[in-house]
């Protein structure tokens, strides 16, 4: 059986504080995360997908996000 957890968060909230997005967007809505020196992020990609569309989300993000923001000693900037 399953029910649901107590949660104080609103559905607003939790819709803010999810990073959902195209990713041209998913770039922008990182940025301020890497100018506060931001550098690792935890990715849950597989709400209700299969396999395969979890790891074409998986390889999305690494190819089109991840090139924007500059790994190395420093803190991460977005370019």
């Amino acid at each position: 059986m399953l029910r649901e957890l107590p949660r104080e968060q609103s559905i607003d909230e939790l819709g803010e504080s999810l990073l959902i997005a195209t990713p041209q967007e998913m770039i922008g809505k990182l940025a301020p995360y890497a100018e506060l020196g931001i550098n690792r992020v935890i990715l849950n990609m597989n709400f209700g997908l299969d396999a395969q569309e979890t790891l074409d989300a998986i390889q999305c993000f690494a190819e089109d996000v991840l090139p924007h923001f500059i790994i190395s000693d420093a803190p991460m900037v977005a370019q």
